[in-house]
Order: C-alpha cells, then structure tokens, then sequence
C-alpha cells in the first residue's frame, strides 16, 4: 500500500471532507479501462463488519457509454483483500452507475469540479441505489492512481452519507458486466 492511502485509512470524516475539498480534478478517461480497489473509510469497525472494507470498482466504456460498476470481494478479517466474489461461475456485481461530469458542479466540499458517478442511470424506478452519486478527486494533480470519493444521496442540494472510499488503480478491466436495467437517459438523473 501506499503512504498516501495509509494516511487516508488512519483520517477521521472531518479530515476525509478536508482532503476531499483540497483534491484535484480527474477526468473520465484517465480511469477508464481500469479496475480499481476501494477501500470504506471514515466507518466505525462494527459497520464495516456488518457491512464491508473492501469492493472493486470497474471503469468502461462501451455502447452505453462511459460507465462501471462494482464487485463484491471476500472481506478478510485480518487485513485487505479484494479477492472477487464469485457465484455460478460469475463475478458478483451491484451498483451499475454512469461516469459523467459534475455538471452542475457540486459544492466545493466535494471537491472541484471533475468526475461523478451517477447510479440513477441503472437504477430501477424503486432502487434505492438510484439516488446515489460519487464525486471523485485525485489526491495529486494529473495522477488519477489514488482517487478519494464520497456517496452522496441525490436529495435537493445532496446529503452527504458517512460513506467514504478510497480508490487504489489496480489492473486493466478483463471482464465486463451487462448492466442488470437498460441504461435511462442521462438528461434524467437528477444531479446532486
């Protein structure tokens, strides 16, 4: 791991927001074709047990434009992993969500302006993913390595969640997941 991500493990939400706010803009493709290893931050222990640590986000681009997803990795109880989950010979996915600007920007506590993922263009009419948005910054200029994110729930002008991630490039993308909803029209997804 990185020094950079190991300061990022040890900060607290108010330190997170801090950086977040102080990050730098990355642009679509420089992460497109790119599987990257997240990281929760900023959680108590005991909702990471209940929940997870570890995830991978995937970046594409392909006929429903640019999009990812995430994959659901077996949690070790002794550090990270991001071994995939795997059942009937599939990877485990969830979360589809289109990679946009954030246009409008979002407020500046989220960083500048740059990168967001918007799970709405996935999301069925009732998915309550729907509502979710991530803005995203790189930690240093031009190096889309290390991104630090935050989910934000769609409701009027946002409403932050205690989700925070950490995005740590891996490896080149080699399996690409259909999303499970046709993809709705970007114009439609509320912006945060």
């Amino acid at each position: 791991m990185s020094d950079d991500l190991d300061r990022l493990l040890a900060l607290d939400r108010r330190a997170l927001s801090e950086r977040m706010a102080q990050g730098h803009p990355v642009e679509a493709r420089a992460v497109i074709g790119h599987v990257y290893h997240g990281i929760s931050l900023g959680l108590p222990r005991w909702v990471e047990r209940c929940t997870w640590k570890t995830f991978c986000k995937v970046f594409h681009q392909d006929r429903h434009g640019p999009r990812g997803w995430n994959v659901a990795t077996h949690q070790a109880s002794d550090g990270l992993d991001w071994e995939p989950r795997v059942r009937g010979g599939e990877l485990v996915t969830y979360g589809h969500f289109a990679i946009r600007p954030a246009d409008p920007p979002l407020p500046a506590r989220y960083g500048p302006p740059g990168l967001l993922l918007d799970y709405s263009v996935f999301a069925g009419p009732l998915d309550p993913m729907g509502l979710l948005r991530d803005p995203l910054v790189a930690l240093r200029p031009d190096d889309p390595s290390l991104l630090l994110g935050v989910s934000v729930l769609a409701l009027g002008s946002g409403v932050h969640t205690p989700t925070w991630f950490a995005l740590l490039r891996a490896e080149p993308v080699h399996h690409v997941a259909e999303p499970l909803r046709p993809a709705r029209g970007v114009e439609a997804a509320a912006a945060v």
